[in-house]
């Protein structure tokens, strides 16, 4: 089955690049203007509808979006092709399950959806800036290996517009992914320590002296 569409990361604001996502028997591929992002064994990979056209597909630790052009069509080929494998895998006995995953692994491709996201990134900062998930702008080094190279020129023909000069404000929430805290105690705790000094400076202040009831 192969389905076509856009791929983008997450928490990268880059446009999405087209792409072809190919899936036979137990394996999944990603193209990108004929160049491969990787080749998994669908046991390794996640489906998930998003909102309308958009799939999240996580693998491993890492997870692209797929737009899918078709996508009554992916969701109900492509995502319940990928569901069934799964649910065959899951019925199966401990022994048997060994067996089917080197079975499947075999003659997949390395992902290079790290390499996809660097040059994101660059293409983003050479055109004057980058938003991300944790709100910080990033200088990705410039791809080295020829992977990396092959990976960049699918990018090389986009061309993202100039940024416009804007006042120097916060920007809205609507724009920018709040990023998760990664110790969620933090800010509480700062909020405790805030009250705390409030209130030993209200402790410390002298009270007014007040008239007597009558």
């Amino acid at each position: 089955m192969r389905f076509t569409g856009e791929v983008r990361i997450p928490d990268v604001d880059h446009p999405g690049v087209p792409a072809t996502f190919l899936i036979e028997d137990d394996q999944g591929e990603v193209f990108l203007e004929g160049e491969s992002l990787g080749r998994w064994s669908l046991f390794d990979v996640r489906a998930e509808r998003l909102v309308s056209a958009a799939f999240s597909l996580q693998i491993g630790d890492e997870e692209i979006t797929f737009i899918a052009d078709e996508p009554v069509d992916f969701a109900y080929k492509g995502v319940e092709h990928m569901a069934e494998v799964w649910a065959g895998f899951k019925s199966m006995s401990i022994p048997r399950r060994t067996v089917a995953v080197k079975r499947s692994r075999r003659g997949t491709k390395p992902s290079r959806i790290a390499d996809l996201r660097a040059a994101m990134l660059e293409n983003l900062e050479s055109a004057g800036g980058v938003v991300v998930s944790s709100t910080e702008s990033v200088s990705p080094a410039l791809p080295d290996s020829p992977e990396e190279q092959s990976v960049a020129g699918a990018l090389s023909h986009y061309t993202l517009p100039d940024p416009v000069a804007e006042p120097d404000v916060v920007e809205s929430d609507d724009t920018a992914v709040e990023p998760v805290s990664a110790d969620p105690v933090d800010e509480p705790v700062m909020d405790v320590i805030k009250l705390d000094e409030a209130v030993v400076a209200a402790d410390d202040t002298e009270p007014e002296a007040q008239a007597p009831l009558r």
